[in-house]
């Protein structure tokens, strides 16, 4: 699980095969094989191992559940890079996966620049980078160039990529683009006859009117960002921002 080795993949196959032909029914092996495999983006294979572990109903019982739930999230939203892969599997995301995703999976950049969208005070000539020593730098520094809501440097001028976003920051950042894309259009109020689904959001709320819109069309479940009135603070996953981003291109294709 250390990862440690070029061949480590190859080498926890090579345990998990001597662990079974030990012990067959070995709920451990499968599952921890599984987490290997899962880390390494097999997550066919991994589903397959944690399905296993259900199946034999033994030990690791509630751990495989959890993360056999999380694997088919993941092959629904069928990350197309290996940076979206990397980010599918992390529990809560940070700015920088953030920007990342923005830029590998959903294409901002390229999205913006070929409608023509350009941002004069944000534009690459006024930005000036900080040292900030990060492996996604290189999306950092495009999405600051093009301008996203949610996702600008602080007052102290520093970015601080490892802070996490939270489920209400990334409505923010969804209608943002929307709304430079299509217009304030977009921005909606609760559509009637749904207001129970939305009993836990207060129109006192930081961002209420984002988080209203992206109920409503769709691109966020009430389940994950209005289940409590402390969902909208909760960090998001990384799953979660790849669906998010996967409804909003479906959106694309209709405006």
């Amino acid at each position: 699980m250390s990862r440690s080795k070029k061949n480590w993949i190859s080498e926890a196959r090579k345990e998990f095969e001597s662990a079974v032909a030990i012990s067959p029914e070995s709920s451990a092996a499968y599952f921890f094989m599984g987490l290997a495999l899962e880390k390494n983006f097999d997550f066919d294979d991994a589903g397959i191992l944690f399905a296993k572990v259900l199946d034999m109903n033994n030990e690791y019982v509630e751990e495989a559940d959890r993360e056999w739930k999380l694997i088919k999230k993941i092959l629904d939203v069928n990350p197309e890079t290996l940076t979206g892969k990397r980010i599918a599997i992390v529990d809560t995301a940070t700015r920088a996966e953030i920007a990342a995703l923005l830029v590998e999976e959903l294409q901002l950049d390229e999205l913006y620049k070929g409608l023509g969208i350009q941002n004069e005070h944000l534009s690459p000539a006024n930005i000036v980078l900080q040292k900030e020593a990060h492996s996604y730098q290189k999306a950092i520094d495009t999405v600051l160039a093009i301008g996203v809501k949610g996702l600008e440097r602080y007052p102290d001028g520093r970015f601080y990529p490892y802070d996490l976003v939270t489920k209400a920051v990334l409505a923010v950042i969804i209608i943002d683009i929307i709304d430079k894309i299509a217009g304030d259009s977009y921005l909606l109020d609760i559509p009637e006859g749904n207001e129970f689904l939305y009993r836990n959001l207060s129109s006192d709320l930081p961002f209420y009117k984002e988080i209203i819109s992206v109920l409503s069309l769709g691109i966020m479940d009430a389940e994950v960002l209005a289940a409590t009135r402390l969902a909208p603070y909760e960090p998001v996953s990384g799953v979660e921002v790849l669906l998010a981003f996967k409804r909003l291109k479906k959106l694309f294709l209709n405006l």
